[in-house]
């Protein structure tokens, strides 16, 4: 735990990939073009404007940086991402060099992410479409992650089935990343009973999102870090 806080959540390096996918952002944030966005989780689909979705996510500068240097550190061969939006989380984990197999529901959303990643020459990103209930168990069919980053359903149930999916699928020292852990009461229940599973060694609370460790040999314990 020490040498994770020390290298990567205490980590002030700035990274060359960060201000080329800031950029990307931006022109996002300033994008008025409207696209038909599909909500499989919530049933629902209308018209947004892109710069709406990626305001919605601006806090995730930060946090973008870390999952690339959670990335750099463990350095899995294979992550997958359930949600890829606009494809900026997506950009800074494929940053790191693994291959990226990013999940997304919305079409034309997945289309804007892919127009992203290519402006960025990043070439090692898979972005496949459809409702996770088919999308996630083709995945792990023919891949086993070593990194997961949950941020495409913020409800407990899909999130713990997706959790209990790719957990069973999981390489030894596969990372889980749960983002928006409190997001809503639903997010709580749902990390807590992620805490609570008895195949999960070390949980990492930090706030806006939680790092879920299954090692074997690690002590069971949870942590609270500020970040």
């Amino acid at each position: 735990m020490f040498n994770l806080v020390e290298k990567v959540l205490n980590n002030n390096q700035r990274y060359n990939c960060y201000s080329a996918i800031e950029q990307i952002r931006c022109n996002m944030m300033k994008d008025q073009r409207k696209i038909q966005v599909t909500d499989f989780g919530t049933g629902t689909s209308g018209a947004r404007r892109i710069a709406t979705i990626a305001r919605r996510v601006r806090r995730a500068g930060k946090y973008g940086e870390l999952l690339f240097r959670l990335a750099e550190y463990f350095k899995p061969r294979v992550i997958l991402e359930l949600g890829t939006s606009l494809g900026i989380s997506t950009a800074y984990l494929a940053s790191s060099g693994a291959k990226v197999i990013s999940l997304e529901g919305c079409p034309e959303t997945a289309g804007i992410a892919r127009q992203n990643l290519n402006e960025l020459g990043l070439n090692n990103v898979e972005v496949r479409v459809g409702d996770f209930s088919e999308t996630l168990p083709e995945v792990l069919r023919t891949h086993q992650p070593e990194m997961v980053f949950f941020d495409g359903n913020h409800r407990k149930d899909p999130t713990l089935r997706y959790f209990h999916l790719c957990k069973a699928q999981r390489a030894p020292r596969t990372v889980f990343i749960v983002d928006d852990i409190h997001w809503s009461q639903e997010m709580c229940e749902a990390w807590e009973e992620i805490q609570r599973d008895p195949e999960v060694k070390v949980t990492v609370d930090l706030f806006y999102m939680g790092l879920v460790f299954f090692e074997p040999g690690l002590s069971k314990e949870d942590f609270i870090l500020k970040y």
